[in-house]
């Protein structure tokens, strides 16, 4: 019981908290008349020279990076609960990887759906894409973390027979 509490904690509790922290990035108080002031004045104090257009542009652009990053960490997340105490341990398929990058995205429409009932936000059908696009970006790097720590593991122990 102990064990399984203790796999809860460190696996599966990690994506939906973080599918909280997403609900919560969708609300009003971060949309981007909130994030746009702030933004805007920082870079303004950082980059004097910098005009309204560009400063506008590079906050619309670091939102997007935002989408892509949460959505990474997103589909991360959900790989290492899978990868380190599902079904499967140890050893993640297409089957899974196709399963997760399919609960990213149907988590991402929730999230624009949610979006579009606020008063300052919209529900978007591109940022469901670049959302996607993120989960993608996130089982990439996964997969190859998962690969790099294997080899790793199995040079150090082919030089430790020698």
């Amino acid at each position: 019981m102990q064990d399984r509490l203790r796999q809860i904690v460190l696996y599966w509790l990690p994506p939906v908290a973080w599918m909280g922290v997403v609900f919560a990035f969708s609300t009003d108080y971060f949309s981007s008349y909130e994030t746009g002031s702030v933004f805007g004045e920082v870079m303004s104090q950082l980059f004097p020279w910098m005009g309204a257009g560009w400063i506008r542009f590079l906050h619309h652009s670091t939102r997007k990076m935002g989408h892509l990053t949460e959505y990474a960490i997103l589909a991360v997340l959900w790989a290492r609960a899978l990868f380190w105490s599902g079904p499967w341990q140890g050893k993640l398929g297409s089957g899974q990887y196709l399963s997760i990058l399919g609960l990213v995205v149907l988590y991402a429409g929730f999230d624009e759906w949610h979006q579009s009932w606020s008063t300052r936000r919209t529900g978007s059908p591109l940022d469901v894409l670049i959302d996607g696009v993120g989960g993608v970006m996130g089982l990439v790097l996964w997969r190859r973390w998962i690969w790099w720590n294997q080899r790793r593991k199995t040079l150090a122990s082919l030089s430790s027979h020698r």
